[in-house]
């Protein structure tokens, strides 16, 4: 397993501060959050620095890009049904989509984060299914000539592993993975060993929140089963990546990255450590 972090944790961190702590701290990579061209909410978004810094930056540091977190989500609606399809913006997905997957391909990120995301109006999922596939299949081809893998988070009407697997199924490409978060699935009732197992080879992130109640936590403290996730990783012997997620962008109340991010990569070794033990016993 490689660990991560989210720069949702620390909105006013520059580029330079990311890569160096991720360095320091011994973390392997970073998903880089976007709001794209133009936008100020991150002070690390590489969408508003030249992608040669980034790529330098980087590798300097010794720290992979591992990610490019963005908001893309393809449930909008058609409207009109027919005529709609004429409209300018009825594929704006899309192209948010693809030019994401260019910016991926400049600052050598092997892949995008994206979301499938809501069924509307007591819609059946299969026409939502359909929806998202057709916009989601028009970015994959975008990536595949770039050689940018596409990696599909759980949330809204697809917050299960199992409506992951339906929207991979019905794409049928091997440049798209799953994304899963944890907290995300527990929520929605689901086993976190249930989530990885049905994944599987298909499971190429996840994301690591804990909450207490609904409250966000440090890693750990919480009641969101990541421990018996990442035992379940361990023993499966997953190689991608586990990616923290502290929610400071949206809750500046919360604690300054650095430390819970420090003591975040302590807990997740001792839990790595320990899961290894574990099967070297039960083997």
């Amino acid at each position: 397993m490689k660990l991560s972090f989210s720069t949702v944790a620390c909105p006013d961190w520059t580029l330079e501060r990311v890569m160096s702590f991720a360095d320091e701290h011994e973390y392997d990579g970073v998903e880089l959050r976007t709001f794209g061209w133009g936008g100020t909410e991150l002070a690390c978004d590489p969408a508003l620095t030249d992608g040669a810094k980034v790529r330098r930056l980087a590798i300097e540091s010794g720290t992979h890009i591992m990610c490019l977190g963005t908001s893309v989500k393809f449930d909008d609606r058609v409207w009109p049904p027919v005529l709609g399809r004429a409209l300018p913006d009825h594929d704006r997905s899309v192209q948010a989509g693809r030019r994401f997957v260019e910016l991926a391909n400049d600052i050598e990120c092997p892949c995008v984060r994206v979301f499938g995301f809501e069924s509307h109006d007591g819609e059946k999922r299969e026409k939502t299914v359909e929806r998202v596939a057709e916009r989601l299949r028009l970015v994959l081809a975008a990536g595949a000539k770039r050689r940018v893998r596409i990696v599909l988070e759980n949330g809204g009407s697809f917050a299960r592993a199992e409506h992951l697997a339906e929207i991979l199924a019905a794409c049928e490409s091997p440049w798209l993975g799953a994304c899963y978060n944890i907290a995300v699935g527990a929520e929605a009732g689901e086993r976190v060993e249930d989530g990885i197992d049905l994944l599987a080879d298909r499971l190429w992130t996840v994301k690591l929140k804990d909450l207490r109640g609904r409250e966000p936590v440090e890693i750990g403290h919480g009641d969101t089963p990541l421990a018996a996730g990442v035992k379940r990783l361990a023993h499966a012997g997953f190689d991608g990546w586990l990616v923290v997620e502290w929610m400071r962008f949206w809750r500046p109340e919360l604690a300054e990255a650095g430390g819970v991010l420090t003591r975040a990569m302590a807990t997740l070794q001792r839990w790595i450590a320990e899961a290894r033990a574990g099967a070297a016993v039960g083997a």
